[in-house]
């Protein structure tokens, strides 16, 4: 770490210094999000993803705890500024804890839109790095200089490029692909959410993907056809339609008569 003199243009500098930490958790890293704000957690964009188990503590304490000079511990840690942009999950907890109130109906300010105001392209949402990401490159904008802001064209096209000037979509562009470089230690760069094995990952192209026979009971025996296809995809704790819906039930005719027998002693 070290301090910025001059951010430079769109804040360049500034934003070069950052980190990106893209953690997924073992034990939930087959739960992907097909309902609700649906993202791609293999689509991240920025730094190295990991798999770290449930009890990551260590990796969450060491990124709150960077010293602002290693060699001067005196100096202390870095300060810590959360930012967000989920507007309504972050002011009801304000609300609760503080009992103060910050929402407004025209506050529709959504990271799609700040993105857009900001001159860069909105991709691969709803993947809690690049959402991250995405939200920090919009923060540092807020608080530059507008004379180190110079008007960007729309989605991320350049107006200056004729007098030297590369537009913040050309800078992001550049940090995606240096923060590849980016290495961190904690858990395991492989891990496959269909075998549960640390060797691999589930896909990687068409002739790189997991080949281990698995075998999932609930789906196997799934009144649905499309389940039963999907049996030999995953084992059976990494299942997302059990951890949505739970074990399917088949009704008996037993069970039909019996609740029927009910429905007429009530009447």
């Amino acid at each position: 770490m070290r301090a910025v003199v001059k951010p430079g243009m769109h804040g360049e500098e500034l934003l070069k210094q950052i980190y990106f930490y893209h953690a997924r958790i073992q034990e939930n890293a087959h739960l992907i999000n097909i309902k609700y704000c649906v993202g791609d957690s293999t689509a991240n964009r920025f730094g190295r993803t990991r798999f770290l188990p449930s009890s990551a503590y260590n990796m969450l304490d060491s990124i709150f705890h960077w010293p602002i000079d290693p060699n001067r511990p005196e100096s202390g840690i870095c300060p810590v500024v959360v930012v967000g942009h989920a507007r309504s999950n972050v002011f009801s907890i304000l609300s609760r804890t503080l009992g103060i109130g910050l929402w407004c109906n025209r506050n529709q300010a959504g990271l799609a839109s700040l993105a857009y105001m900001n001159g860069f392209q909105y991709r691969d949402p709803h993947t809690a790095c690049n959402d991250a990401a995405m939200t920090l490159f919009c923060a540092i904008q807020m608080v530059l200089p507008a004379h180190l802001k110079p008007a960007n064209g729309e989605d991320g096209k350049n107006p200056y490029t004729a007098l030297g000037i590369r537009s913040l979509q050309d800078i992001i562009d550049d940090i995606e692909v240096s923060s590849k470089s980016q290495a961190w230690s904690f858990g395991t760069d492989k891990f496959c959410i269909r075998c549960g094995r640390k060797s691999h990952l589930h896909f990687v192209s068409k002739k790189q993907k997991c080949s281990f026979k698995v075998k999932y009971e609930h789906c196997a025996v799934s009144q649905k056809e499309d389940l039963q296809k999907a049996a030999r995809g995953h084992i059976t704790k990494n299942c997302i339609f059990f951890a949505l819906r739970g074990p399917e039930v088949a009704v008996s005719e037993e069970d039909v008569a019996t609740g029927l027998g009910q429905v007429i002693l009530k009447d």
